[in-house]
């Protein structure tokens, strides 16, 4: 039997799936006015590995971007116009590749850390609040 070198029991952190909210406008284009958990399994067990920070100039300014590789359970419903979310993080999502070790058993999510914005996730019956910028409830 092959071992692979990821245990289910490193699988320890909780991530949620998010996706665009778009409508269509006056002018015929597409505008992204909320984000909202995907239709399967939103969320789902990861083990998370922070890469080193990095300082860069962004549009002439300074900005930090912190990349983030999310090793989860292998499914094939998630593409790179989505974002993730952990422990209230967003998390823009830069590639989607299997895990070098494995086949077809678990995904490496390289993601990119969007520290401007939050997730707040809060279900009242139908209605989900969620994406809010620089706004915390708690």
């Amino acid at each position: 039997m092959l071992q692979t070198s990821i245990r289910t029991g490193e699988l320890d952190r909780q991530i949620t799936f998010i996706q665009k909210v778009t409508e269509e406008a006056i002018t015929n284009e597409s505008l992204t006015t909320s984000w909202e958990e995907i239709d399967s399994y939103a969320t789902t067990w990861a083990r998370k590995k922070e890469l080193p920070g990095n300082e860069s100039l962004i549009a002439d300014r300074p900005t930090y971007t912190q990349r983030t590789i999310f090793t989860i359970r292998y499914r094939t419903d998630l593409n790179v116009q989505m974002r993730c979310v952990c422990d209230d993080r967003v998390y823009e999502i830069l590639s989607i590749t299997e895990n070098g070790t494995t086949r077809k058993k678990f995904l490496d999510v390289m993601a990119n850390l969007l520290d401007t914005e939050t997730w707040v996730a809060a279900t009242l019956g139908a209605f989900t609040i969620g994406f809010s910028p620089g706004f915390n409830i708690g």
